[in-house]
């Protein structure tokens, strides 16, 4: 089984951000996926189904982004998982907008959400696919830019990226890591 999670803040107010990829590329997936099947839970979302063979769980987690890892590890512990079972999908900085890479473990590049994760796992060896949003302009700042809404031209790319999430999921699920980075990154 993998359990696929995306990071984000939950509420309206955050909603298009470019912070919440995680949760939109995670909503993506769970519109598109066949044989789907909704769990009513503590939890914001969990949504079971499969890759094929492969039992998959597609998660958005209810806490605000710097305590994902809480949110994460409760779900592990109700399902009585371990950490290798995590795909995080989240926002990544160092990546040009519409880029995404995949990595099977490591730091947090910074990311806080990621950091909690690791914390709470209590390993860096999580598979994580990272969305990039792009650096803000010299004279922007980046709290601003990851908490801004997209652009329009960010939005005309949006959808083919979400699409490029979704194969990448199946890639990795389906294919295993080894491929999914050969293909995706």
């Amino acid at each position: 089984m993998k359990i696929i999670t995306g990071l984000g803040n939950p509420g309206t107010k955050y909603d298009q951000t470019r912070h919440n990829i995680g949760f939109q590329a995670v909503e993506h997936i769970i519109q598109n996926i066949q044989n789907i099947k909704k769990s009513s839970t503590k939890f914001n979302s969990i949504t079971h189904s499969k890759i094929g063979e492969e039992p998959i769980v597609l998660n958005l987690t209810k806490t605000f982004m710097n305590h994902s890892g809480k949110a994460t590890n409760e779900v592990l512990s109700f399902l009585n998982m371990p950490s290798s079972t995590l795909i995080i999908l989240y926002d990544d900085m160092d990546l040009p907008f519409g880029e995404i890479r995949i990595r099977d473990k490591g730091g947090s590049g910074g990311h806080n959400g990621m950091q909690s994760v690791i914390d709470f796992a209590g390993t860096n060896e999580i598979t994580r696919l990272k969305i990039g949003i792009g650096r803000p302009f010299q004279s922007n700042d980046p709290i601003q830019h990851v908490l801004g809404k997209f652009t329009a031209e960010e939005k005309e790319i949006l959808p083919a990226l979400l699409e490029k999430i979704y194969s990448a999921i199946y890639c990795l699920v389906g294919e295993g890591i080894e491929n999914a980075m050969n293909q995706f990154n």
